[in-house]
């Protein structure tokens, strides 16, 4: 995962560039460690998750191009937080989480993993969560104590990617629309 470092000294047009299937799938096995064994929802409802049936786990896991597209919404919201764009960075979540839960095509389930690999794809960027190696030769997700080694960026690489964050919202669901109607996700 190396070239997917943060770096905002290249061009922010990067941000639009595929990823590697290599590196989806490594954060798809990162982000299925970091996916909870139950989540509970704003509106009380509990979603469980058997992280420790295989069977379980097929059903949990999404496709390569609709994992490629958490990625690169959670890669595009770590921009948007090493930019102090936090309100952009939010929206990023909010808009991709509705687009996905509007497609009705997942499991609530899925959702939550979807969620998280937005999660664990923007908190490695920002350096909130490290990959350790076990003693097994596994690899673990943890979460860093204390604030992010959050770098910075130019003034044309924040207008940079607050343009490319409100395209991205203006290509997804009203979010004013969902908020008035209850369905934006916290």
């Amino acid at each position: 995962l190396a070239a997917f470092g943060l770096t905002l000294s290249a061009s922010s047009e990067a941000m639009a560039q595929k990823i590697s299937e290599k590196s989806v799938r490594t954060l798809m096995q990162y982000a299925l460690s970091y996916t909870p064994d139950r989540f509970t929802g704003a509106d009380g409802t509990t979603v469980h998750i058997n992280r420790k049936d295989p069977e379980a786990i097929k059903k949990l896991m999404v496709p390569l191009k609709k994992a490629e597209e958490a990625v690169l919404a959670g890669r595009l919201a770590a921009h948007a937080r090493v930019c102090g764009l936090f309100d952009e960075e939010k929206n990023t979540f909010i808009s991709f989480v509705l687009r996905e839960k509007q497609s009705k095509q997942w499991t609530p389930q899925q959702i939550i993993y979807l969620r998280s690999l937005f999660y664990t794809t923007e908190m490695l960027m920002v350096g909130k969560v490290q990959v350790i190696q076990r003693d097994d030769g596994g690899k673990k997700v943890v979460i860093k104590e204390g604030k992010p080694a959050i770098k910075s960026c130019t003034d044309q690489q924040r207008t940079k990617v607050k343009d490319l964050v409100t395209n991205y919202i203006k290509a997804g669901p009203d979010l004013k629309q969902a908020e008035a109607a209850g369905s934006v996700p916290a």
